[in-house]
């Protein structure tokens, strides 16, 4: 096994046990090849070889896949031999910025913060508002394992880490500096530390609401980017789910994708269940409707209500793999969110 597949970043000196594994769910950033051949070169490398790991960091920045150059400073940063290097430093400055100036993959434009989220199409249900679509992001990120650290962007309010720091080191015997790493710590780091403190239940659950999580999470990356589009390709025309005779399951497929409409979408599949049958089912993907729904007749266990063209053209199609390698990449037991979808208010 590599060592980047094994490799862990553990916040020791704070205390705090947040274990993230550098397993991206898929090649997203990177292209497949050149995260192919940065495993690769990662693979030959010795732990403690700092210049390797240099050169590897030099070779993503000549590549321009800033994400993998700001996973490769982050580990050495993070090692006894480069935690002061301070070209390790200044590349991970490159990656952020860059990383920061990408356009989002979700939206080219977003809903005023604090939207109603009230407007829709008809028939469709009323679009998240930000608020809610950050609910779904903090309940979705992995704190323990498949999260790239690098790519996770984020905002705190409310001064919550000093305010996470008081609860956490009121139980706990920390380091002198430990307080100072902590806030040295890259905002991923941060983000994953306080969320599996909370869903430990180790600290108040309202610190969770003062962080704004501005990339998207592995498991929505991968919806957004390789798994909607296969849906809407086939469930949402405007002759099918898309469209005015939608029945009791709409989706959205509009031209222009705004954040909150790839999660009203996922919230939407999530929670659709039909004779008892999920959309989603995480504890059995293969059985989940819209798996079943799209394959050929004869491969079955579940057929469509009405005659349909098939989504996927045999059990071995490989947009069929791609849905169920997301589905059981979600978590189980579900999050409970504690939003419920609402009929539409038309736009005037």
């Amino acid at each position: 096994m590599s060592r980047r597949r094994v490799q862990t970043i553990i916040l020791a000196a704070c205390g705090l046990a947040v274990v993230t594994a550098f397993i991206p769910l898929t090649a997203i950033g990177a292209s497949p090849a050149i995260e192919a051949e940065y495993h690769s070169r990662s693979q030959k490398l010795a732990p403690d070889d700092l210049q390797g790991h240099l050169d590897l960091a030099l070779w993503c920045r000549e590549k321009q896949a800033w994400d993998l150059l700001a996973e490769e400073c982050e580990y050495i940063l993070s090692t006894d031999k480069g935690k002061d290097s301070r070209q390790a430093q200044l590349l991970l400055e490159l990656a952020k910025t860059k990383l920061a100036s990408q356009p989002a993959a979700t939206s080219t434009t977003q809903q005023p913060q604090g939207a109603t989220g009230k407007q829709g199409q008809a028939g469709k249900p009323a679009l998240l508002t930000d608020e809610q679509v950050q609910i779904l992001k903090r309940a979705e990120i992995k704190v323990d394992s498949r999260e790239p650290v690098g790519r996770i962007r984020a905002e705190f309010k409310n001064d919550v880490l000093k305010r996470f720091w008081n609860e956490y080191s009121t139980t706990r015997t920390l380091s002198r500096d430990a307080w100072a790493d902590f806030l040295k710590s890259s905002p991923g780091v941060k983000v994953l530390t306080i969320l599996a403190e909370v869903r430990a239940g180790r600290v108040s659950p309202s610190l969770a609401d003062d962080i704004i999580i501005t990339s998207d999470p592995i498991i929505f990356e991968e919806f957004i980017r390789r798994v909607e589009p296969i849906i809407l390709s086939g469930c949402a025309t405007s002759k099918c789910h898309g469209g005015t005779e939608a029945g009791d399951f709409a989706l959205y497929n509009e031209r222009v994708m705004k954040e909150n409409t790839h999660y009203t979408n996922f919230l939407i599949l999530e929670q659709y269940k039909h004779d008892d049958l999920s959309m989603i089912n995480r504890d059995f993907p293969e059985q989940s409707l819209v798996v079943q729904y799209g394959l050929p007749p004869d491969a079955q266990n579940v057929a469509h209500p009405t005659q349909i063209d098939t989504l996927y053209r045999s059990p071995d199609d490989p947009r069929l793999a791609i849905v169920l390698r997301w589905i059981g990449a979600l978590d189980l037991p579900a999050p409970e969110y504690g939003i419920t979808l609402e009929p539409a208010t038309p736009k005037p």
